[in-house]
């Protein structure tokens, strides 16, 4: 009976000493949510209609929503070749630096004063192709117009095209107030979406209650080391009991 209290006493304590280097390690490459890609918003005036090419004499060329491929991370594994090699690459970028900036050094200024770098987190990593004559007219300088269903604080957009990070600012990313957004990209590859987890949803019930709107588990990590912490307690005065 000793030696089992002994163990149980020993794996608690581990675990519990590991959740500080969990809780900091959630603070940035977790933030990327392994879920399904943004929907593509179809122009409702026509179905099916899930963009728009412009090109450069200013000739508009539809895209059917069927002929534009959005692959999240999370499918990678299941995607064509340069899919997958394209986000596994973004997601090892992402994985390898201790913040945004270091990946697009004028993350702060393209954010402005309202919010800082160190609150914004990747929400979603993506991937954007089209398929047959579209293409074509990319490579032809054209520009893919695209709106995403995605309303979550999204703050800016990047992009990683032939293997560099940029922002997404100005003319070529636009929120709109139906927490949709418009990216207009000249480049098939790699986006993202950096959400601002310094907001916070209040409820209207119960104006003096928030709740975070990022997904973050900070509270959950340091409720389960309490509880650890607190079986670890009980182990020990068994153990102790034991012993004696």
């Amino acid at each position: 009976m000793k030696k089992i209290l002994a163990s149980l006493l020993a794996v608690a304590m581990l675990f519990a000493l590991s959740i500080p280097a969990m809780a900091d390690h959630d603070d940035f490459v977790p933030s990327i949510e392994l879920k399904p890609g943004p929907g593509i918003v179809e122009n409702p005036a026509d179905s099916g209609n899930g963009g728009v090419i412009l090109m450069p004499d200013g000739t508009e060329v539809i895209v059917p929503v069927s002929e534009i491929i959005v692959t999240p991370i999370a499918d990678a594994d299941g995607a064509a070749d340069h899919i997958k090699d394209a986000l596994k690459d973004a997601f090892g970028d992402v994985s390898g630096v201790g913040s945004l900036t270091d990946l697009v050094a004028n993350l702060q200024d393209i954010l402005g004063d309202g919010i800082a770098a160190e609150d914004v987190v990747i929400k979603d990593l993506f991937h954007v192709d089209v398929t047959g004559e579209y293409k074509d007219y990319i490579d032809n300088g054209g520009k893919l117009i695209i709106t995403f269903d995605v309303s979550s604080n999204i703050a800016v957009a990047l992009s990683k095209i032939n293997g560099a990070w940029s922002t997404i600012s100005g003319d070529a990313l636009t929120l709109n107030e139906d927490g949709t957004i418009t990216l207009t990209i000249g480049n098939i590859g790699v986006y993202a979406f950096l959400k601002n987890v310094a907001n916070v949803d209040v409820d209207p019930e119960n104006p003096g209650v928030s709740s975070p709107t990022t997904g973050d588990n900070t509270l959950a990590v340091v409720g389960s080391a309490l509880a650890l912490l607190a079986v670890s307690a009980v182990l020990f005065v068994m153990y102790k009991k034991q012993e004696a």
